[in-house]
């Protein structure tokens, strides 16, 4: 962290020496690693190294031509991200810019740190990434960007047909199919008169997996977070009530 303070210094010494840039187009242009991209009025002091709350990071030397693309390819690839922002420079300033610099925010501290020590020095299409802690952000309630393999995870399982979308016993599900040809009917009564079947039924879905997914529909989100809400302060009643009331909406199946 030293050696990229040393190096901004030596930077912006150049460009005020050299070549005569102002104090506050410098400040814009290639402000201090105290206090990276926050504006003149911060803190001189203002240190995120050992801030442990924080998942921002702050990223420079950036190629000239990068995308958020390029963002998600790189370092969304280490996990779910918060947000993301290239800083695109002005374009008096273009003059003073070979590269651009940004931030990328991860859902998970664990992940931005793994993100960090990976990608601080890798040369990326010939540069040499410089990656340091920034100030934290807000946490949205769902992910700006998800890594293709995790969102293939956390796609739900297609339909099993049975209570919860249960994914029963391969073996299991075969020997019931081959002995009663079907399964039952979703919210349907069970033929109490059949004894076997409702011990077999029974038995196959307590041996079931079943998979939470978190939605990912805001609207869906904020109906769950309601419902709980209620539940805690009204208990069961409510929930039973609300299960016969709701039992033909498809937001509460």
């Amino acid at each position: 962290m030293q050696a990229m303070r040393d190096e901004r210094k030596g930077l912006r010494q150049h460009l005020k020496e050299k070549l005569g840039v102002p104090e506050e187009e410098l400040n814009r242009i290639a402000p201090t690693l105290d206090a990276p991209y926050f504006g003149s009025g911060m803190p001189v002091n203002v240190d995120y190294e050992h801030d442990p709350t924080t998942t921002n990071l702050y990223v420079c030397n950036l190629p000239p031509d990068c995308k958020l693309e390029d963002i998600f390819e790189t370092f969304g690839s280490f996990g779910p991200l918060a947000s993301a922002k290239i800083l695109f420079p002005k374009p008096e300033e273009e003059r003073y810019r070979a590269t651009l610099s940004g931030f990328v925010a991860f859902m998970s501290r664990l992940d931005a740190e793994r993100s960090m020590y990976s990608m601080h020095g890798d040369v990326y299409r010939g540069c040499e990434l410089r990656v340091s802690w920034a100030r934290p952000v807000t946490m949205p309630p769902l992910p700006f960007y998800v890594p293709p393999p995790l969102r293939e995870l956390a796609m739900p399982d297609p339909p099993s047909g049975l209570p919860f979308n249960a994914k029963p016993q391969t073996e299991e599900l075969r020997v019931f199919l081959k002995k009663y040809h079907d399964l039952p009917k979703l919210n349907s009564t069970l033929d109490t008169n059949d004894v076997e079947m409702c011990r077999d039924y029974k038995k196959m879905i307590e041996n079931s997996t079943v998979r939470v997914v978190v939605p990912t529909e805001r609207p869906l989100l904020q109906l769950i977070h309601r419902v709980v809400e209620f539940l805690v302060r009204s208990g069961p009643l409510f929930e039973a009530i609300l299960m016969a009331k709701e039992r033909q909406n498809p937001m509460y199946r």
